[in-house]
């Protein structure tokens, strides 16, 4: 009896494990089409923004093109510090469609700035890395004068 009990438990066993990896070597359904990676291609990763004033906002568009086949999503865009602003839409981009990413800075300090930004798609690759920066000119002269 025992024996039967044990060749029973042991069939079980060996059924469940079959089970197991016939599932996980299945390729399940298919991905909904908004969810398939897609290509995306910038107007620019680096956005010089020219010259600033001390207590002014500056602003940068980077323009986000989907060129691949399936609708592109803007997961998330993480500027590097707390003085650089991130807006965009949640919205899909279809293909062959654009979108805007915004970044805004509050310039509190003299001297020039560089931010960063990463943005997270649905594309190959991502993140992407996008730089906003810009050059302060006023009273830059009498600062390199008193060097």
């Amino acid at each position: 009896m025992r024996y039967v009990v044990f060749g029973v438990a042991f069939l079980l066993f060996v059924f469940a494990a079959v089970s197991y990896y016939i599932k996980k070597r299945s390729p399940g359904p298919p991905a909904p089409v908004d969810l398939i990676e897609t290509t995306i291609r910038f107007s620019t990763k680096l956005l010089d923004v020219g010259e600033k004033k001390l207590n002014t906002s500056v602003q940068g568009n980077f323009i986000v093109y989907n060129t691949g086949r399936s609708n592109l999503f803007i997961e998330g865009v993480l500027p590097d510090c707390h003085c650089t602003v991130a807006n965009y839409s949640n919205a899909a981009i279809a293909p062959g469609d654009s979108g805007v990413i915004t970044l805004k800075y509050d310039s509190t300090r003299r001297g020039p700035f560089q931010s960063s930004a990463e943005v997270a798609t649905n594309s190959k690759p991502s993140p992407t890395l996008i730089i906003f920066r810009d050059m302060w000119n006023e009273g830059l002269e009498t600062d390199l004068l008193r060097l």
